[in-house]
């Protein structure tokens, strides 16, 4: 099968979901499937090339970063990609297609399956949902027609964990299908921890007021005045985004610089060194779709501290793979980083719960398996029996 995946963002550039995108476009290729992805990039990498077996087309949108894109970028994506998909060829035309966020990506959509009659999923991320991040709201209630049109017009519309397809559902109604984001277990593996080693946190993710690195900071620099006369603990942060300077000051005036490394992005080898160079991952989002980097500490042999909120609480399962303290009780997110630095056999044993629950339950090829299986619905999604794996 001919297998077109559209997404505005696609590695190097982007975060959670463009990982995603990049996961299952590998995955349908080692299936057999011809794949294609449509995306966008930094002017400089555009073009069409082959990439590990799946062809890539980023188109020129004038995009500046690698972290995120402006509303103009995204719309000069949308808009590029429109005449790209209309002018393809006979022979080019998928069988089938997969166009990740309904914002901004969801006219690409209507425009596969109801224009060129190619069966279109649409995969819902997070922030293209309303309610996920409230200082969308203003744009989700501008965009409604446009959203509802795109999701009425799919096969079927997919989330990545159970509590963002609650919120889909009571946005726009329709069913809405899970499928769970899956990990690579191949390159995120544990590694022998030595005992003698500071005690180390990471933080992996955009730097944005969502993710709340400011609280995590907080409660580390209380961390480190604890630690007096002891070994005092790191934090490594992996990420950029707009935030980073005011972080970074924040930082100095908290007087944990000295404590802390901004390592920026980085390639997936070296995450996954920095995974196993750490003994627990903190994560302080108020909300998230499912988080894959919870998935690659998992993954990587590391217990994950993170907020008891939507996203989160369907893959951390407390005191079994990691801890969840309260969305905004500070003291709560400290007494857990407490408890991880003070006992490293706790820490060892959720970390090695969190790899088996990696393993069993967080397989890409399964959630590549679930995605094709909707092709084959008879008619809309909201008629059709839900065939999706479960969240942790």
């Amino acid at each position: 099968m001919r297998l077109l995946l559209v997404n505005y963002e696609y590695p190097p550039v982007g975060g959670g979901a463009a990982t995603a995108t990049r996961a299952l476009a590998r995955c349908f290729a080692r299936m057999g499937h011809a794949v294609t992805v449509l995306t966008s990039g930094l002017d400089q990498d555009a073009g069409d090339r082959d990439e590990d077996g799946v062809r890539v087309i980023r188109l020129k949108t004038g995009r500046s970063r690698m972290d995120r894109a402006s509303m103009v970028e995204m719309l000069a994506f949308v808009a590029r990609a429109a005449v790209r998909l209309c002018r393809m060829r006979e022979n080019e035309r998928a069988d089938a297609a997969i166009v990740f966020f309904s914002v901004p990506c969801g006219p690409l959509a209507s425009i596969l399956e109801v224009r060129l009659r190619i069966p279109t999923l649409v995969s819902l991320r997070g922030g293209d949902v309303p309610g996920f991040l409230p200082e969308l709201d203003r744009v989700h209630a501008l965009l409604k027609p446009i959203r509802r049109h795109c999701l009425r017009n799919a096969r079927a519309v997919v989330a990545n964990s159970p509590s963002l397809a609650d919120l889909a559902r009571a946005a726009d109604g329709g069913e809405v299908r899970v499928i769970v984001n899956g990990v690579d277990t191949e390159t995120f593996f544990p590694a022998e921890r030595s005992e003698g080693r500071a005690f180390e946190l990471i933080f992996v993710g955009r730097l944005t007021a969502q993710k709340r690195l400011g609280m995590v900071m907080e409660a580390f620099e209380r961390l480190c005045g604890e630690s007096a006369g002891t070994e005092a603990p790191r934090l490594s942060i992996v990420g950029d985004g707009p935030l980073r300077e005011a972080l970074e000051a924040r930082a100095r005036r908290l007087g944990i610089a000295g404590r802390v490394t901004w390592h920026g992005w980085v390639s997936r080898d070296r995450l996954g060194e920095l995974y196993r160079g750490a003994h627990a991952l903190v994560q302080a989002s108020n909300i998230e779709g499912m988080s894959n980097t919870a998935l690659e500490a998992m993954a990587s042999g590391l217990p994950v501290i993170a907020s008891d909120g939507p996203g989160n609480r369907d893959v951390v399962a407390d005191r079994r793979n990691g801890l969840l303290f309260a969305v905004d009780d500070r003291e709560a997110l400290m007494n857990a980083m407490r408890l991880l630095h003070a006992d490293r056999a706790l820490a060892a044993r959720l970390g090695h719960e969190a790899r088996a629950m990696a393993l069993s339950r967080h397989s890409w090829e399964a959630s590549a398996r679930a995605y094709l299986g909707l092709f084959d619905l008879p008619g809309k999604s909201a008629t059709a029996p839900a065939s999706a794996p479960t969240s942790a």
